[in-house]
């Protein structure tokens, strides 16, 4: 008898355990557990959702009008973006940067080079002297309308540069909701049975309501999107540039040069390890963009892809903390991955997918928009493989071999 027992004790064991292991294997909050969370602090935060109630995305006009994040499972499924609960939770401000996460986010540009916007005139680049505008940081922007699969919001902003020129700006963002037909004819391919999938898109749009226009010689800005995704041990990003280009239309070293064992070029794909425990950011030059970046998880079979407007003929803003290169030959599309400071202190973990517009060379009245769409797609390998491949070229079995990462 006791044997028995303790077979069926094993048994359950190995059950449970099995069970376990299946539940964490996307580890972490719940859609809805993040939706409470910010909803308290932003009442008029808002769910978009498709007709069956699986595909969700959580948009926050009280926060700067992020989609804070999204899922495909509904909402007791997994919650996709990064969300910084100690930011959410406090009511003090940082001087700094108020990171309260959002897997997307619209900033303004630049960053860096002398006619940046985080510094203000007479400072040094220097951390202690950085500051992210209000407008983009903790001031809460207006929801203009909204309906189940949309939200319309705007913001006032008054920005000055490192050279004291002033923007009076007006930003106007709406975040809408994909379909499954929408994102086949966005990504021109069609979605094998099994894939389950959630995207939207945002359409970011700045308008100089100032009276001076914005030119080379006094310094302007660009439109800045960001999205931010909890990382497991083993997602790559991939970022891919044109044929032909040079090396120095490629950045590597933002936060310092990136090893071997993390950073990979190969067939005019720059792929990153974004497991978010080391620092590392990578860009290529708008010239030699392509209009897309990705990242694919094994450990939880999800695949991301983000597609966004791009101008290869234009002038992008440089974003980095120098006087050195030229303010108007920078980056259309970056990727960073998180990781500890030089004290051992973290923000996350977390790794994002980047774009920005050209330069914003407006006159009085003037506008100009940027788009970026977001899609995340769950399924079988087989599915996902063939998914992976149409839409970035790349054979999910040479992807898992690029640091030597293998389907769980």
């Amino acid at each position: 008898m006791f044997k028995m027992r303790s077979y069926a004790f094993i048994i359950l064991l190995i059950v449970i355990c099995g069970c376990g292991e299946k539940e964490n294997k996307m580890a972490g909050n719940t859609f809805k557990q993040d939706a409470e969370l910010v909803m308290r602090k932003d009442p008029k935060a808002l769910i978009l959702s498709d007709k069956s109630g699986q595909s969700e995305v959580l948009v926050s006009p009280g926060f700067q009008g992020k989609v804070f994040t999204s899922t495909l499972n509904g909402p007791e499924g997994i919650s996709i973006g990064w969300l910084n609960e100690k930011a959410l939770t406090t009511d003090t401000l940082d001087p700094h940067m108020n990171a309260y996460g959002g897997e997307n986010r619209l900033w303004l540009g630049p960053e860096g080079s002398k006619y940046s916007i985080f510094f203000s005139k007479g400072s040094d680049y220097e951390f202690n002297q950085w500051h992210t505008p209000a407008p983009i940081d903790h001031e809460p922007w207006t929801l203009d309308s909204a309906d189940t699969k949309s939200a319309w919001m705007s913001h006032r902003a008054l920005l000055v540069n490192m050279q004291g020129m002033a923007f009076d700006v007006m930003i106007h963002r709406s975040v809408t909701l994909q379909t499954i037909v929408e994102a086949e004819e966005m990504l021109e391919t069609g979605l094998k049975k099994g894939i389950k999938m959630v995207g939207y898109t945002t359409d970011n749009t700045i308008t100089n309501t100032g009276e001076k226009r914005w030119t080379k010689e006094t310094g302007t800005i660009s439109i800045w999107m960001l999205d931010m995704f909890s990382p497991s041990d083993r997602t790559i990003i991939m970022v891919p540039f044109q044929d032909g280009a040079p090396p120095e239309v490629i950045t590597t070293d933002y936060f310092g040069e990136i090893g071997h064992q993390r950073l990979r070029i190969k067939d005019n794909v720059i792929y990153l390890l974004a497991d978010g425990r080391s620092r590392g950011k990578i860009g290529v030059k708008g010239a030699f963009s392509h209009d897309w970046a990705a990242s694919y998880d094994p450990v939880n079979q999800l695949f991301t892809y983000v597609k966004f407007d791009l101008n290869n003929d234009a002038s992008y803003l440089n974003q980095e903390w120098n006087d050195e290169k030229d303010p108007f030959q920078g980056d259309a599309v970056n990727a960073y991955n998180d990781g500890p400071l030089e004290d051992g202190n973290q923000m996350g973990p977390f790794y994002e997918l980047e774009s920005s517009s050209p330069a914003a060379l407006l006159s009085p009245g003037e506008s100009m928009s940027h788009r970026h769409s977001v899609f995340h797609f769950y399924g079988g390998l087989e599915e996902l493989g063939l998914l992976v491949k149409d839409v970035t070229g790349i054979e999910l079995s040479e992807l898992n071999k690029i640091f030597n990462t293998k389907e769980k």
